[in-house]
C-alpha cells in the first residue's frame, strides 16, 4: 500500500478525510492546532490513536516564525512512520507545505497537495498587517510548486493561475445522535466579541432556555456575569464523545457573527464551528459569514439571519419548535454532500497516484 501523509488542522472533520483517502493507501494523519493528535488508518479503518496533547507552548513563538517549528516536528513524526520509506503523496494545510515541498525535491515525496483552510486579510496594527502579508507570500509560494492546490472556500485568494486549483468540500463527520427532545443551545468556538454571545444570553434569558458555551477566552470571562442562571460553561473540550454528550439535547448551534465582511477572517474559509454542529445533527444558526452559509438557508439545515436581536430570537425560536424538521434535513444533506466529497476525493488522488 502507498503512504499517504495528512498534516491538517483541527476542526474540519479531517478523520473523515483520512477514512476515505485510507482505501487507497495508509494513511499517517496528524491533527495540529491548539491539541496535536496522530492517528494512522487503513481500509476505511483507523487503525491506531494517540491521545491528544496540548500543542500551546511555545505557540506564540511557532506563530511568529510561520509554523516552522510545529512543521519541522511533523515531519520527523511523518518520516519516523514511513521508516523514511517513500511516500506518494501529501496533503500539508498551509505554512507546513513548505517542509513537504522540501522532502519533495529530495525525493522522498512523490506528490504534493498544498491546502488552504483559512486566510487572514492584512489588517490590524502595523507588524499584524507585516506579518499577515509575509504568511501570504509564503503560502503563494508553496501553493507554485505544489502539485495540486485545494482550497476549502473560493474566497480564499491562493493558487491564482496554478493549473489545477480546486474548492475541495469540507468532509461532515456523522456522529450519529438520535432525535430526541431538544430544548438547549450550544456555543462552540473561541469566544468573541464579534460572536454576539450577549445577544444569546439576552434570548435564552427571556425565553428560560439553557446554555452550553464550549470554549475559553478572556472575553468570555469577562462577561460570564452577565450569562443566564441556566448556562453552563465547559472550558476547552476537544474530546468528541465529551461534546456529543453536551450538544444531544440542543436544538441550535449558535454560530452569529457581528463582522461578516472581507476584514473578517471567517469571511473566507469555513466556520468549523458549524461542521461540529452538523456533525452532531445539531442545525445551525449563523449570519451570511462564510461561503459555505449559502449551503444552510438552502438545504434547510438551520437559519441564515443578520446579527439583530429580533431576527436572532424568532429564527431560535423557530428552530426549537422545529427541531424534527432540522433533525432530518441535516441527515439528507450530509448524505448527499459527503457523497460530493468522496467523489472529489476519489477523482483527484487518482490523478496524484497514477
Amino acid at each position: 500500500m502507498k503512504h499517504i501523509a495528512l498534516w491538517m488542522g483541527n476542526g474540519n472533520n479531517e478523520p473523515g478525510w483520512a477514512k476515505i483517502l485510507s482505501t487507497v493507501g495508509t494513511v499517517f494523519l496528524v491533527r495540529d492546532g491548539l491539541t496535536r493528535q496522530i492517528s494512522t488508518w487503513e481500509n476505511g479503518r483507523q487503525t491506531y490513536v494517540e491521545t491528544k496533547e496540548r500543542a500551546i507552548r511555545w505557540r506564540f513563538i511557532n506563530r511568529m516564525f510561520f509554523s516552522f517549528f510545529s512543521a519541522l516536528h511533523l515531519t520527523r513524526l511523518t518520516l519516523k512512520h514511513t521508516q523514511w520509506e517513500s511516500i506518494a503523496l501529501v496533503i500539508a494545510d498551509g505554512n507546513s507545505g513548505l517542509l513537504a515541498m522540501w522532502l519533495k525535491r529530495l525525493g522522498k515525496v512523490r506528490a504534493l497537495v498544498s491546502l488552504h483552510s483559512d486566510y487572514l486579510p492584512a489588517v490590524g496594527s502595523w507588524h499584524v498587517r507585516c506579518h499577515r502579508r509575509a504568511n501570504m507570500a509564503l503560502n503563494r509560494f508553496i501553493a507554485r510548486q505544489a502539485d495540486e492546490v485545494w482550497r476549502i472556500s473560493p474566497r480564499i485568494p491562493i493558487g491564482e493561475g496554478h493549473s489545477r486549483n480546486y474548492v475541495v468540500p469540507v468532509y461532515i463527520d456523522d456522529n450519529e445522535v438520535p432525535l430526541m427532545e431538544r430544548r438547549e443551545i450550544v456555543y462552540l468556538g473561541i469566544p468573541s466579541e464579534d460572536h454576539a454571545l450577549d445577544m444569546l444570553f439576552d434570548v435564552a434569558r427571556r425565553h428560560d432556555i439553557p446554555l452550553h458555551i464550549i470554549g475559553q477566552s478572556p472575553y468570555l470571562d469577562a462577561i460570564k456575569p452577565n450569562a443566564p442562571s441556566k448556562t453552563t460553561f465547559h472550558g476547552y473540550v476537544t474530546d468528541s464523545n465529551r461534546i456529543k454528550a453536551i450538544v444531544k439535547h440542543c436544538f441550535c448551534g449558535y454560530a452569529v457573527y457581528r463582522n461578516i465582511g472581507p476584514q473578517n477572517y471567517s469571511y473566507y474559509g469555513a466556520p468549523s464551528k458549524s461542521f461540529y454542529y452538523l456533525a452532531n445533527n445539531v442545525p445551525v444558526l449563523t449570519t451570511n459569514t462564510a461561503f459555505f452559509s449559502q449551503e444552510i438557508e438552502k438545504a434547510g439545515i438551520g437559519r441564515v439571519v443578520m446579527s439583530d436581536p429580533q431576527q436572532i430570537e424568532q429564527a431560535i425560536l423557530e428552530m426549537r419548535d422545529h427541531s424534527g424538521d432540522f433533525f432530518h434535513a441535516i441527515n439528507r444533506f450530509r448524505a448527499e454532500w459527503n457523497h460530493s466529497v468522496e467523489h472529489f476525493l476519489a477523482e483527484r488522488v487518482a490523478v496524484l497516484l497514477r
